[in-house]
């Protein structure tokens, strides 16, 4: 199986070693696209060593604003029917979680979920079909960000 995963990091080198190593040991052939948000550390210098990874490096956009870069640069470029993204600071320590993914997926995406210690729920990363509908952030699914966990969240 075929995927795009883009990584936005910020002053990530720490953090971003550990996410690049996890998605080289994925069972899925990967294209990972990682966008340097303006670090002032050594986050590109990590992504460079990875050879798989094609490097953006934008000024400070913001998170949001560099998935949304990068989901058109995939939607674009990439020979790949699914994109994905996670957060700098998340690994997979599943090698078939790609295609998990895909075999749960509908209604446009299927992500992780990550709950805070106090019950909020932060997303761990996305995945969905290039060239079909690209969530945006108004999107109910993409709401429940920062929001009291509830089985409307839930879903298998």
């Amino acid at each position: 199986m075929k995927c795009v995963v883009a990584v936005a990091a910020y002053n990530a080198e720490e953090r971003l070693e550990r996410c690049l190593s996890a998605l080289a040991e994925t069972e899925a052939e990967l294209e990972v696209l990682v966008w340097d948000d303006g670090s002032t550390d050594a986050t590109r210098a990590v992504a460079y060593r990875n050879a798989s990874t094609i490097l953006f490096a934008g000024g400070r956009v913001g998170v949001v604003s560099a998935r949304r870069r990068l989901m058109d640069y995939a939607a674009a470029q990439c020979n790949a029917p699914w994109f994905c993204f996670v957060d700098s600071d998340v690994y997979a320590t599943d090698p078939q979680w790609v295609s998990k993914f895909a075999d749960a997926y509908r209604d446009g995406i299927v992500g992780g979920k990550l709950l805070l210690p106090d019950g909020r729920l932060w997303g761990a990363g996305g995945c969905w079909r290039l060239n079909e509908h690209l969530p945006s952030l108004a999107e109910p699914h993409v709401r429940g960000m920062n929001m009291p966990d509830g089985p409307e969240w839930d879903v298998p």
